[in-house]
């Protein structure tokens, strides 16, 4: 039988469902997610720090436990409550950092040297969180698992992630226009839209990356995973 190609259509209505799927248990864990960012925010405004001009920000840190979460919950189905979703994250939290950390930064170095190696990282490492959570691997093994599944796959993963990127693009542009006005005037109100589009665009993009870690699972070999 002839292998069968990445399909990139069948990706997106893959990520698509299983958000209208699990959207009925989502909302603890986005809302969650919101509180701890909100404070993460609140401290980094303290301290002096931005998104939009520090690259080490206190709220960095809530990113590999709660996008580990929502990564959790697409992988299990939704079958897992808001608590254990969030204990099986945690469990693994040292790992998801570490993977995080590598990845950001290796991605950092890539666009400061000349962009486009930043941007193939980008799209190479996009399922190492699935990987490293489904599978029970070691940070290094679970980048390494994603470059090496993505790259036959390498077009039709790098549109999906062009797409993410130019919404993320746009909504940081509005929010960029609208941040800074916010904090002469309303700190709470820039924090707070900071926080709604964090969380709103690592849920999806988290759901995305399930769905692309889905698929390639589909065209190259069985589904693993330790939440069955």
């Amino acid at each position: 039988m002839a292998k069968q190609g990445f399909d990139f259509g069948r990706t997106i209505s893959g990520a698509v469902w299983m958000l209208r799927r699990d959207i009925g248990v989502l909302g603890p864990i986005v809302l969650i997610w919101a509180v701890i960012d909100f404070a993460l925010y609140a401290a980094d405004y303290a301290l002096g720090l931005s998104a939009f001009s520090s690259i080490v920000t206190l709220s960095m840190f809530s990113v590999p436990l709660m996008a580990g979460a929502v990564t959790v919950m697409a992988l299990s189905g939704g079958s897992m409550g808001t608590g254990e979703t969030v204990q099986a994250a945690a469990a693994r939290y040292w790992p998801l950092l570490v993977c995080y950390i590598l990845s950001f930064f290796g991605t950092l170095v890539g666009f400061v040297l000349l962009v486009i190696p930043g941007l193939i990282l980008m799209v190479m490492w996009a399922v190492a969180f699935p990987i490293l959570l489904n599978e029970d691997v070691s940070p290094r093994r679970a980048l390494g698992e994603s470059y090496r599944r993505i790259r036959e796959s390498f077009a039709p993963v790098a549109g999906l992630i062009a797409l993410f990127i130019g919404l993320s693009v746009g909504v940081g542009i509005l929010l960029g226009a609208v941040v800074p006005a916010a904090y002469d005037g309303a700190v709470g109100l820039a924090l707070g839209l900071e926080t709604i589009t964090t969380v709103v665009l690592g849920t999806v993009g988290a759901y995305l990356n399930v769905a692309i870690y889905s698929e390639l699972n589909h065209v190259s070999g069985p589904d693993v995973t330790v939440f069955d």
